[in-house]
């Protein structure tokens, strides 16, 4: 971040960039979801909002982390901060490269899966990844895109151990951070390789080979296939803990959002500055209210598709692993296959499909109501 020319605010615990006298910028944040008001050729972030649209920044922001919270269970803070702690740690890196390393060797040991090399067997295992890898990526993409604001459930702990070394304060990053960051992206897809490396290894070596080997006996040849039908059940479920409720709290943001919206110009006008008058104080509410309004839409329509993408989500997962799978058993169970697949999805992921506004809602500043009653008495 500091590369990127952001500086940290110790006071309102965010980042900034330019000028410090002029860091309150028109923005808030919700998890991984974030939202902001924005102007210029250059669609930059406010920084010169009226007194009114802040507040209504500040007002939506407080509704929707507070329901977040609400639904998630309450947050400890002590304990997040503690694995926030730990995550940042200059030891942590290490700390999950040798886990990843020691569960490689006990894999090696105990299933002895068969890893690329250069011999026919490999390349033929590694074409067959080539020619899963396009359906594989638009799988991925499709989860992605279905609940946009939501972590994928593959590499999550991977991006987060990337984002805390290089030195975010704030845990998950931003992602329009994470996309300008080149040395993020490349951490993150290679972390995220070398554990895919270490699930391959279990799954397909280890579940799927011991599955095929104990059923042989009484399903013959068809003992593969339930194999492989046995080895797409562990994205799926995986995704299915990820995808339903409270879904890190969106239902429970854009019901507080909802509400807000609706109670907006009460709400201002019973805490506009005393030292306003009548006149001055309805103003400032209904521009208060006009902007919160402005954020309860755009949180609406950014994000709330991301409930009824629950169903949707396991069966991505699913026809993935599904896949995966099937290309292990048709490469007569070269690791090449599913490596050089998932290889392709993390590429993907990172160098093109690295969306850094795919968490974030960009508004323009809805017209002052003020103006437009004076527009239409003249």
């Amino acid at each position: 971040m500091k590369a990127a020319g952001y500086q940290w605010d110790v006071e309102r615990k965010r980042w900034f960039r330019g000028d410090a006298s002029r860091r309150v910028r028109a923005e808030m944040r919700s998890g991984g979801r974030s939202a902001r008001f924005v102007g210029g050729a250059e669609r930059e972030t406010l920084t010169d909002a009226s007194a009114p649209v802040m507040a209504a920044v500040r007002r939506f922001g407080e509704v929707v982390r507070e329901a977040r919270e609400v639904a998630l269970g309450g947050k400890d803070e002590a304990m997040d901060l503690q694995i926030k702690d730990v995550l940042s740690s200059p030891l942590a890196p290490l700390g999950w490269l040798v886990a990843q390393c020691a569960l490689l060797a006990v894999a090696q040991a105990l299933l002895a899966p068969q890893w690329p090399s250069l011999d026919a067997a490999s390349a033929q295992a590694a074409a067959l990844g080539l020619v899963a890898a396009p359906v594989l990526c638009v799988l991925r993409r499709a989860q992605t895109d279905a609940q946009p604001g939501v972590e994928h459930v593959d590499g999550t702990l991977e991006r987060l151990l990337v984002d805390a070394a290089l030195d975010n304060h704030a845990l998950p990053a931003p992602w329009s951070w994470r996309a300008e960051s080149v040395k993020w992206r490349a951490g993150a897809a290679a972390a995220e390789l070398l554990a895919g490396a270490t699930v391959a290894a279990y799954v397909h070596a280890g579940l799927q080979a011991g599955v095929a080997s104990s059923a042989s006996s009484q399903l013959g040849a068809a003992a593969p296939w339930l194999a492989v039908a046995v080895a797409a059940l562990v994205p799926l479920a995986g995704a299915a803990g990820t995808s339903r409720p409270p879904l890190d709290g969106i239902s429970a943001e854009l019901d507080a959002a909802k509400l807000a919206a609706r109670t907006a110009e009460a709400y201002f006008l019973q805490t506009a500055a005393d030292e306003l008058d009548a006149r001055e104080r309805a103003a400032a509410a209904a521009e208060s209210a006009a902007a919160l309004r402005a954020l309860a839409a755009g949180w609406q329509e950014r994000f709330g598709h991301a409930s009824e993408a629950a169903l949707r989500q396991p069966l991505y997962a699913g026809a993935a692993g599904l896949l995966s799978a099937a290309i292990w058993q048709l490469a007569d169970g070269a690791m090449a296959a599913p490596l050089v697949a998932h290889a392709c999805v993390v590429a993907d992921a990172y160098v093109w499909g690295c969306d850094g506004s795919r968490a974030t809602v960009e508004l323009e500043l809805p017209p002052s109501p003020s103006a437009s009653q004076s527009h239409d008495v003249s």
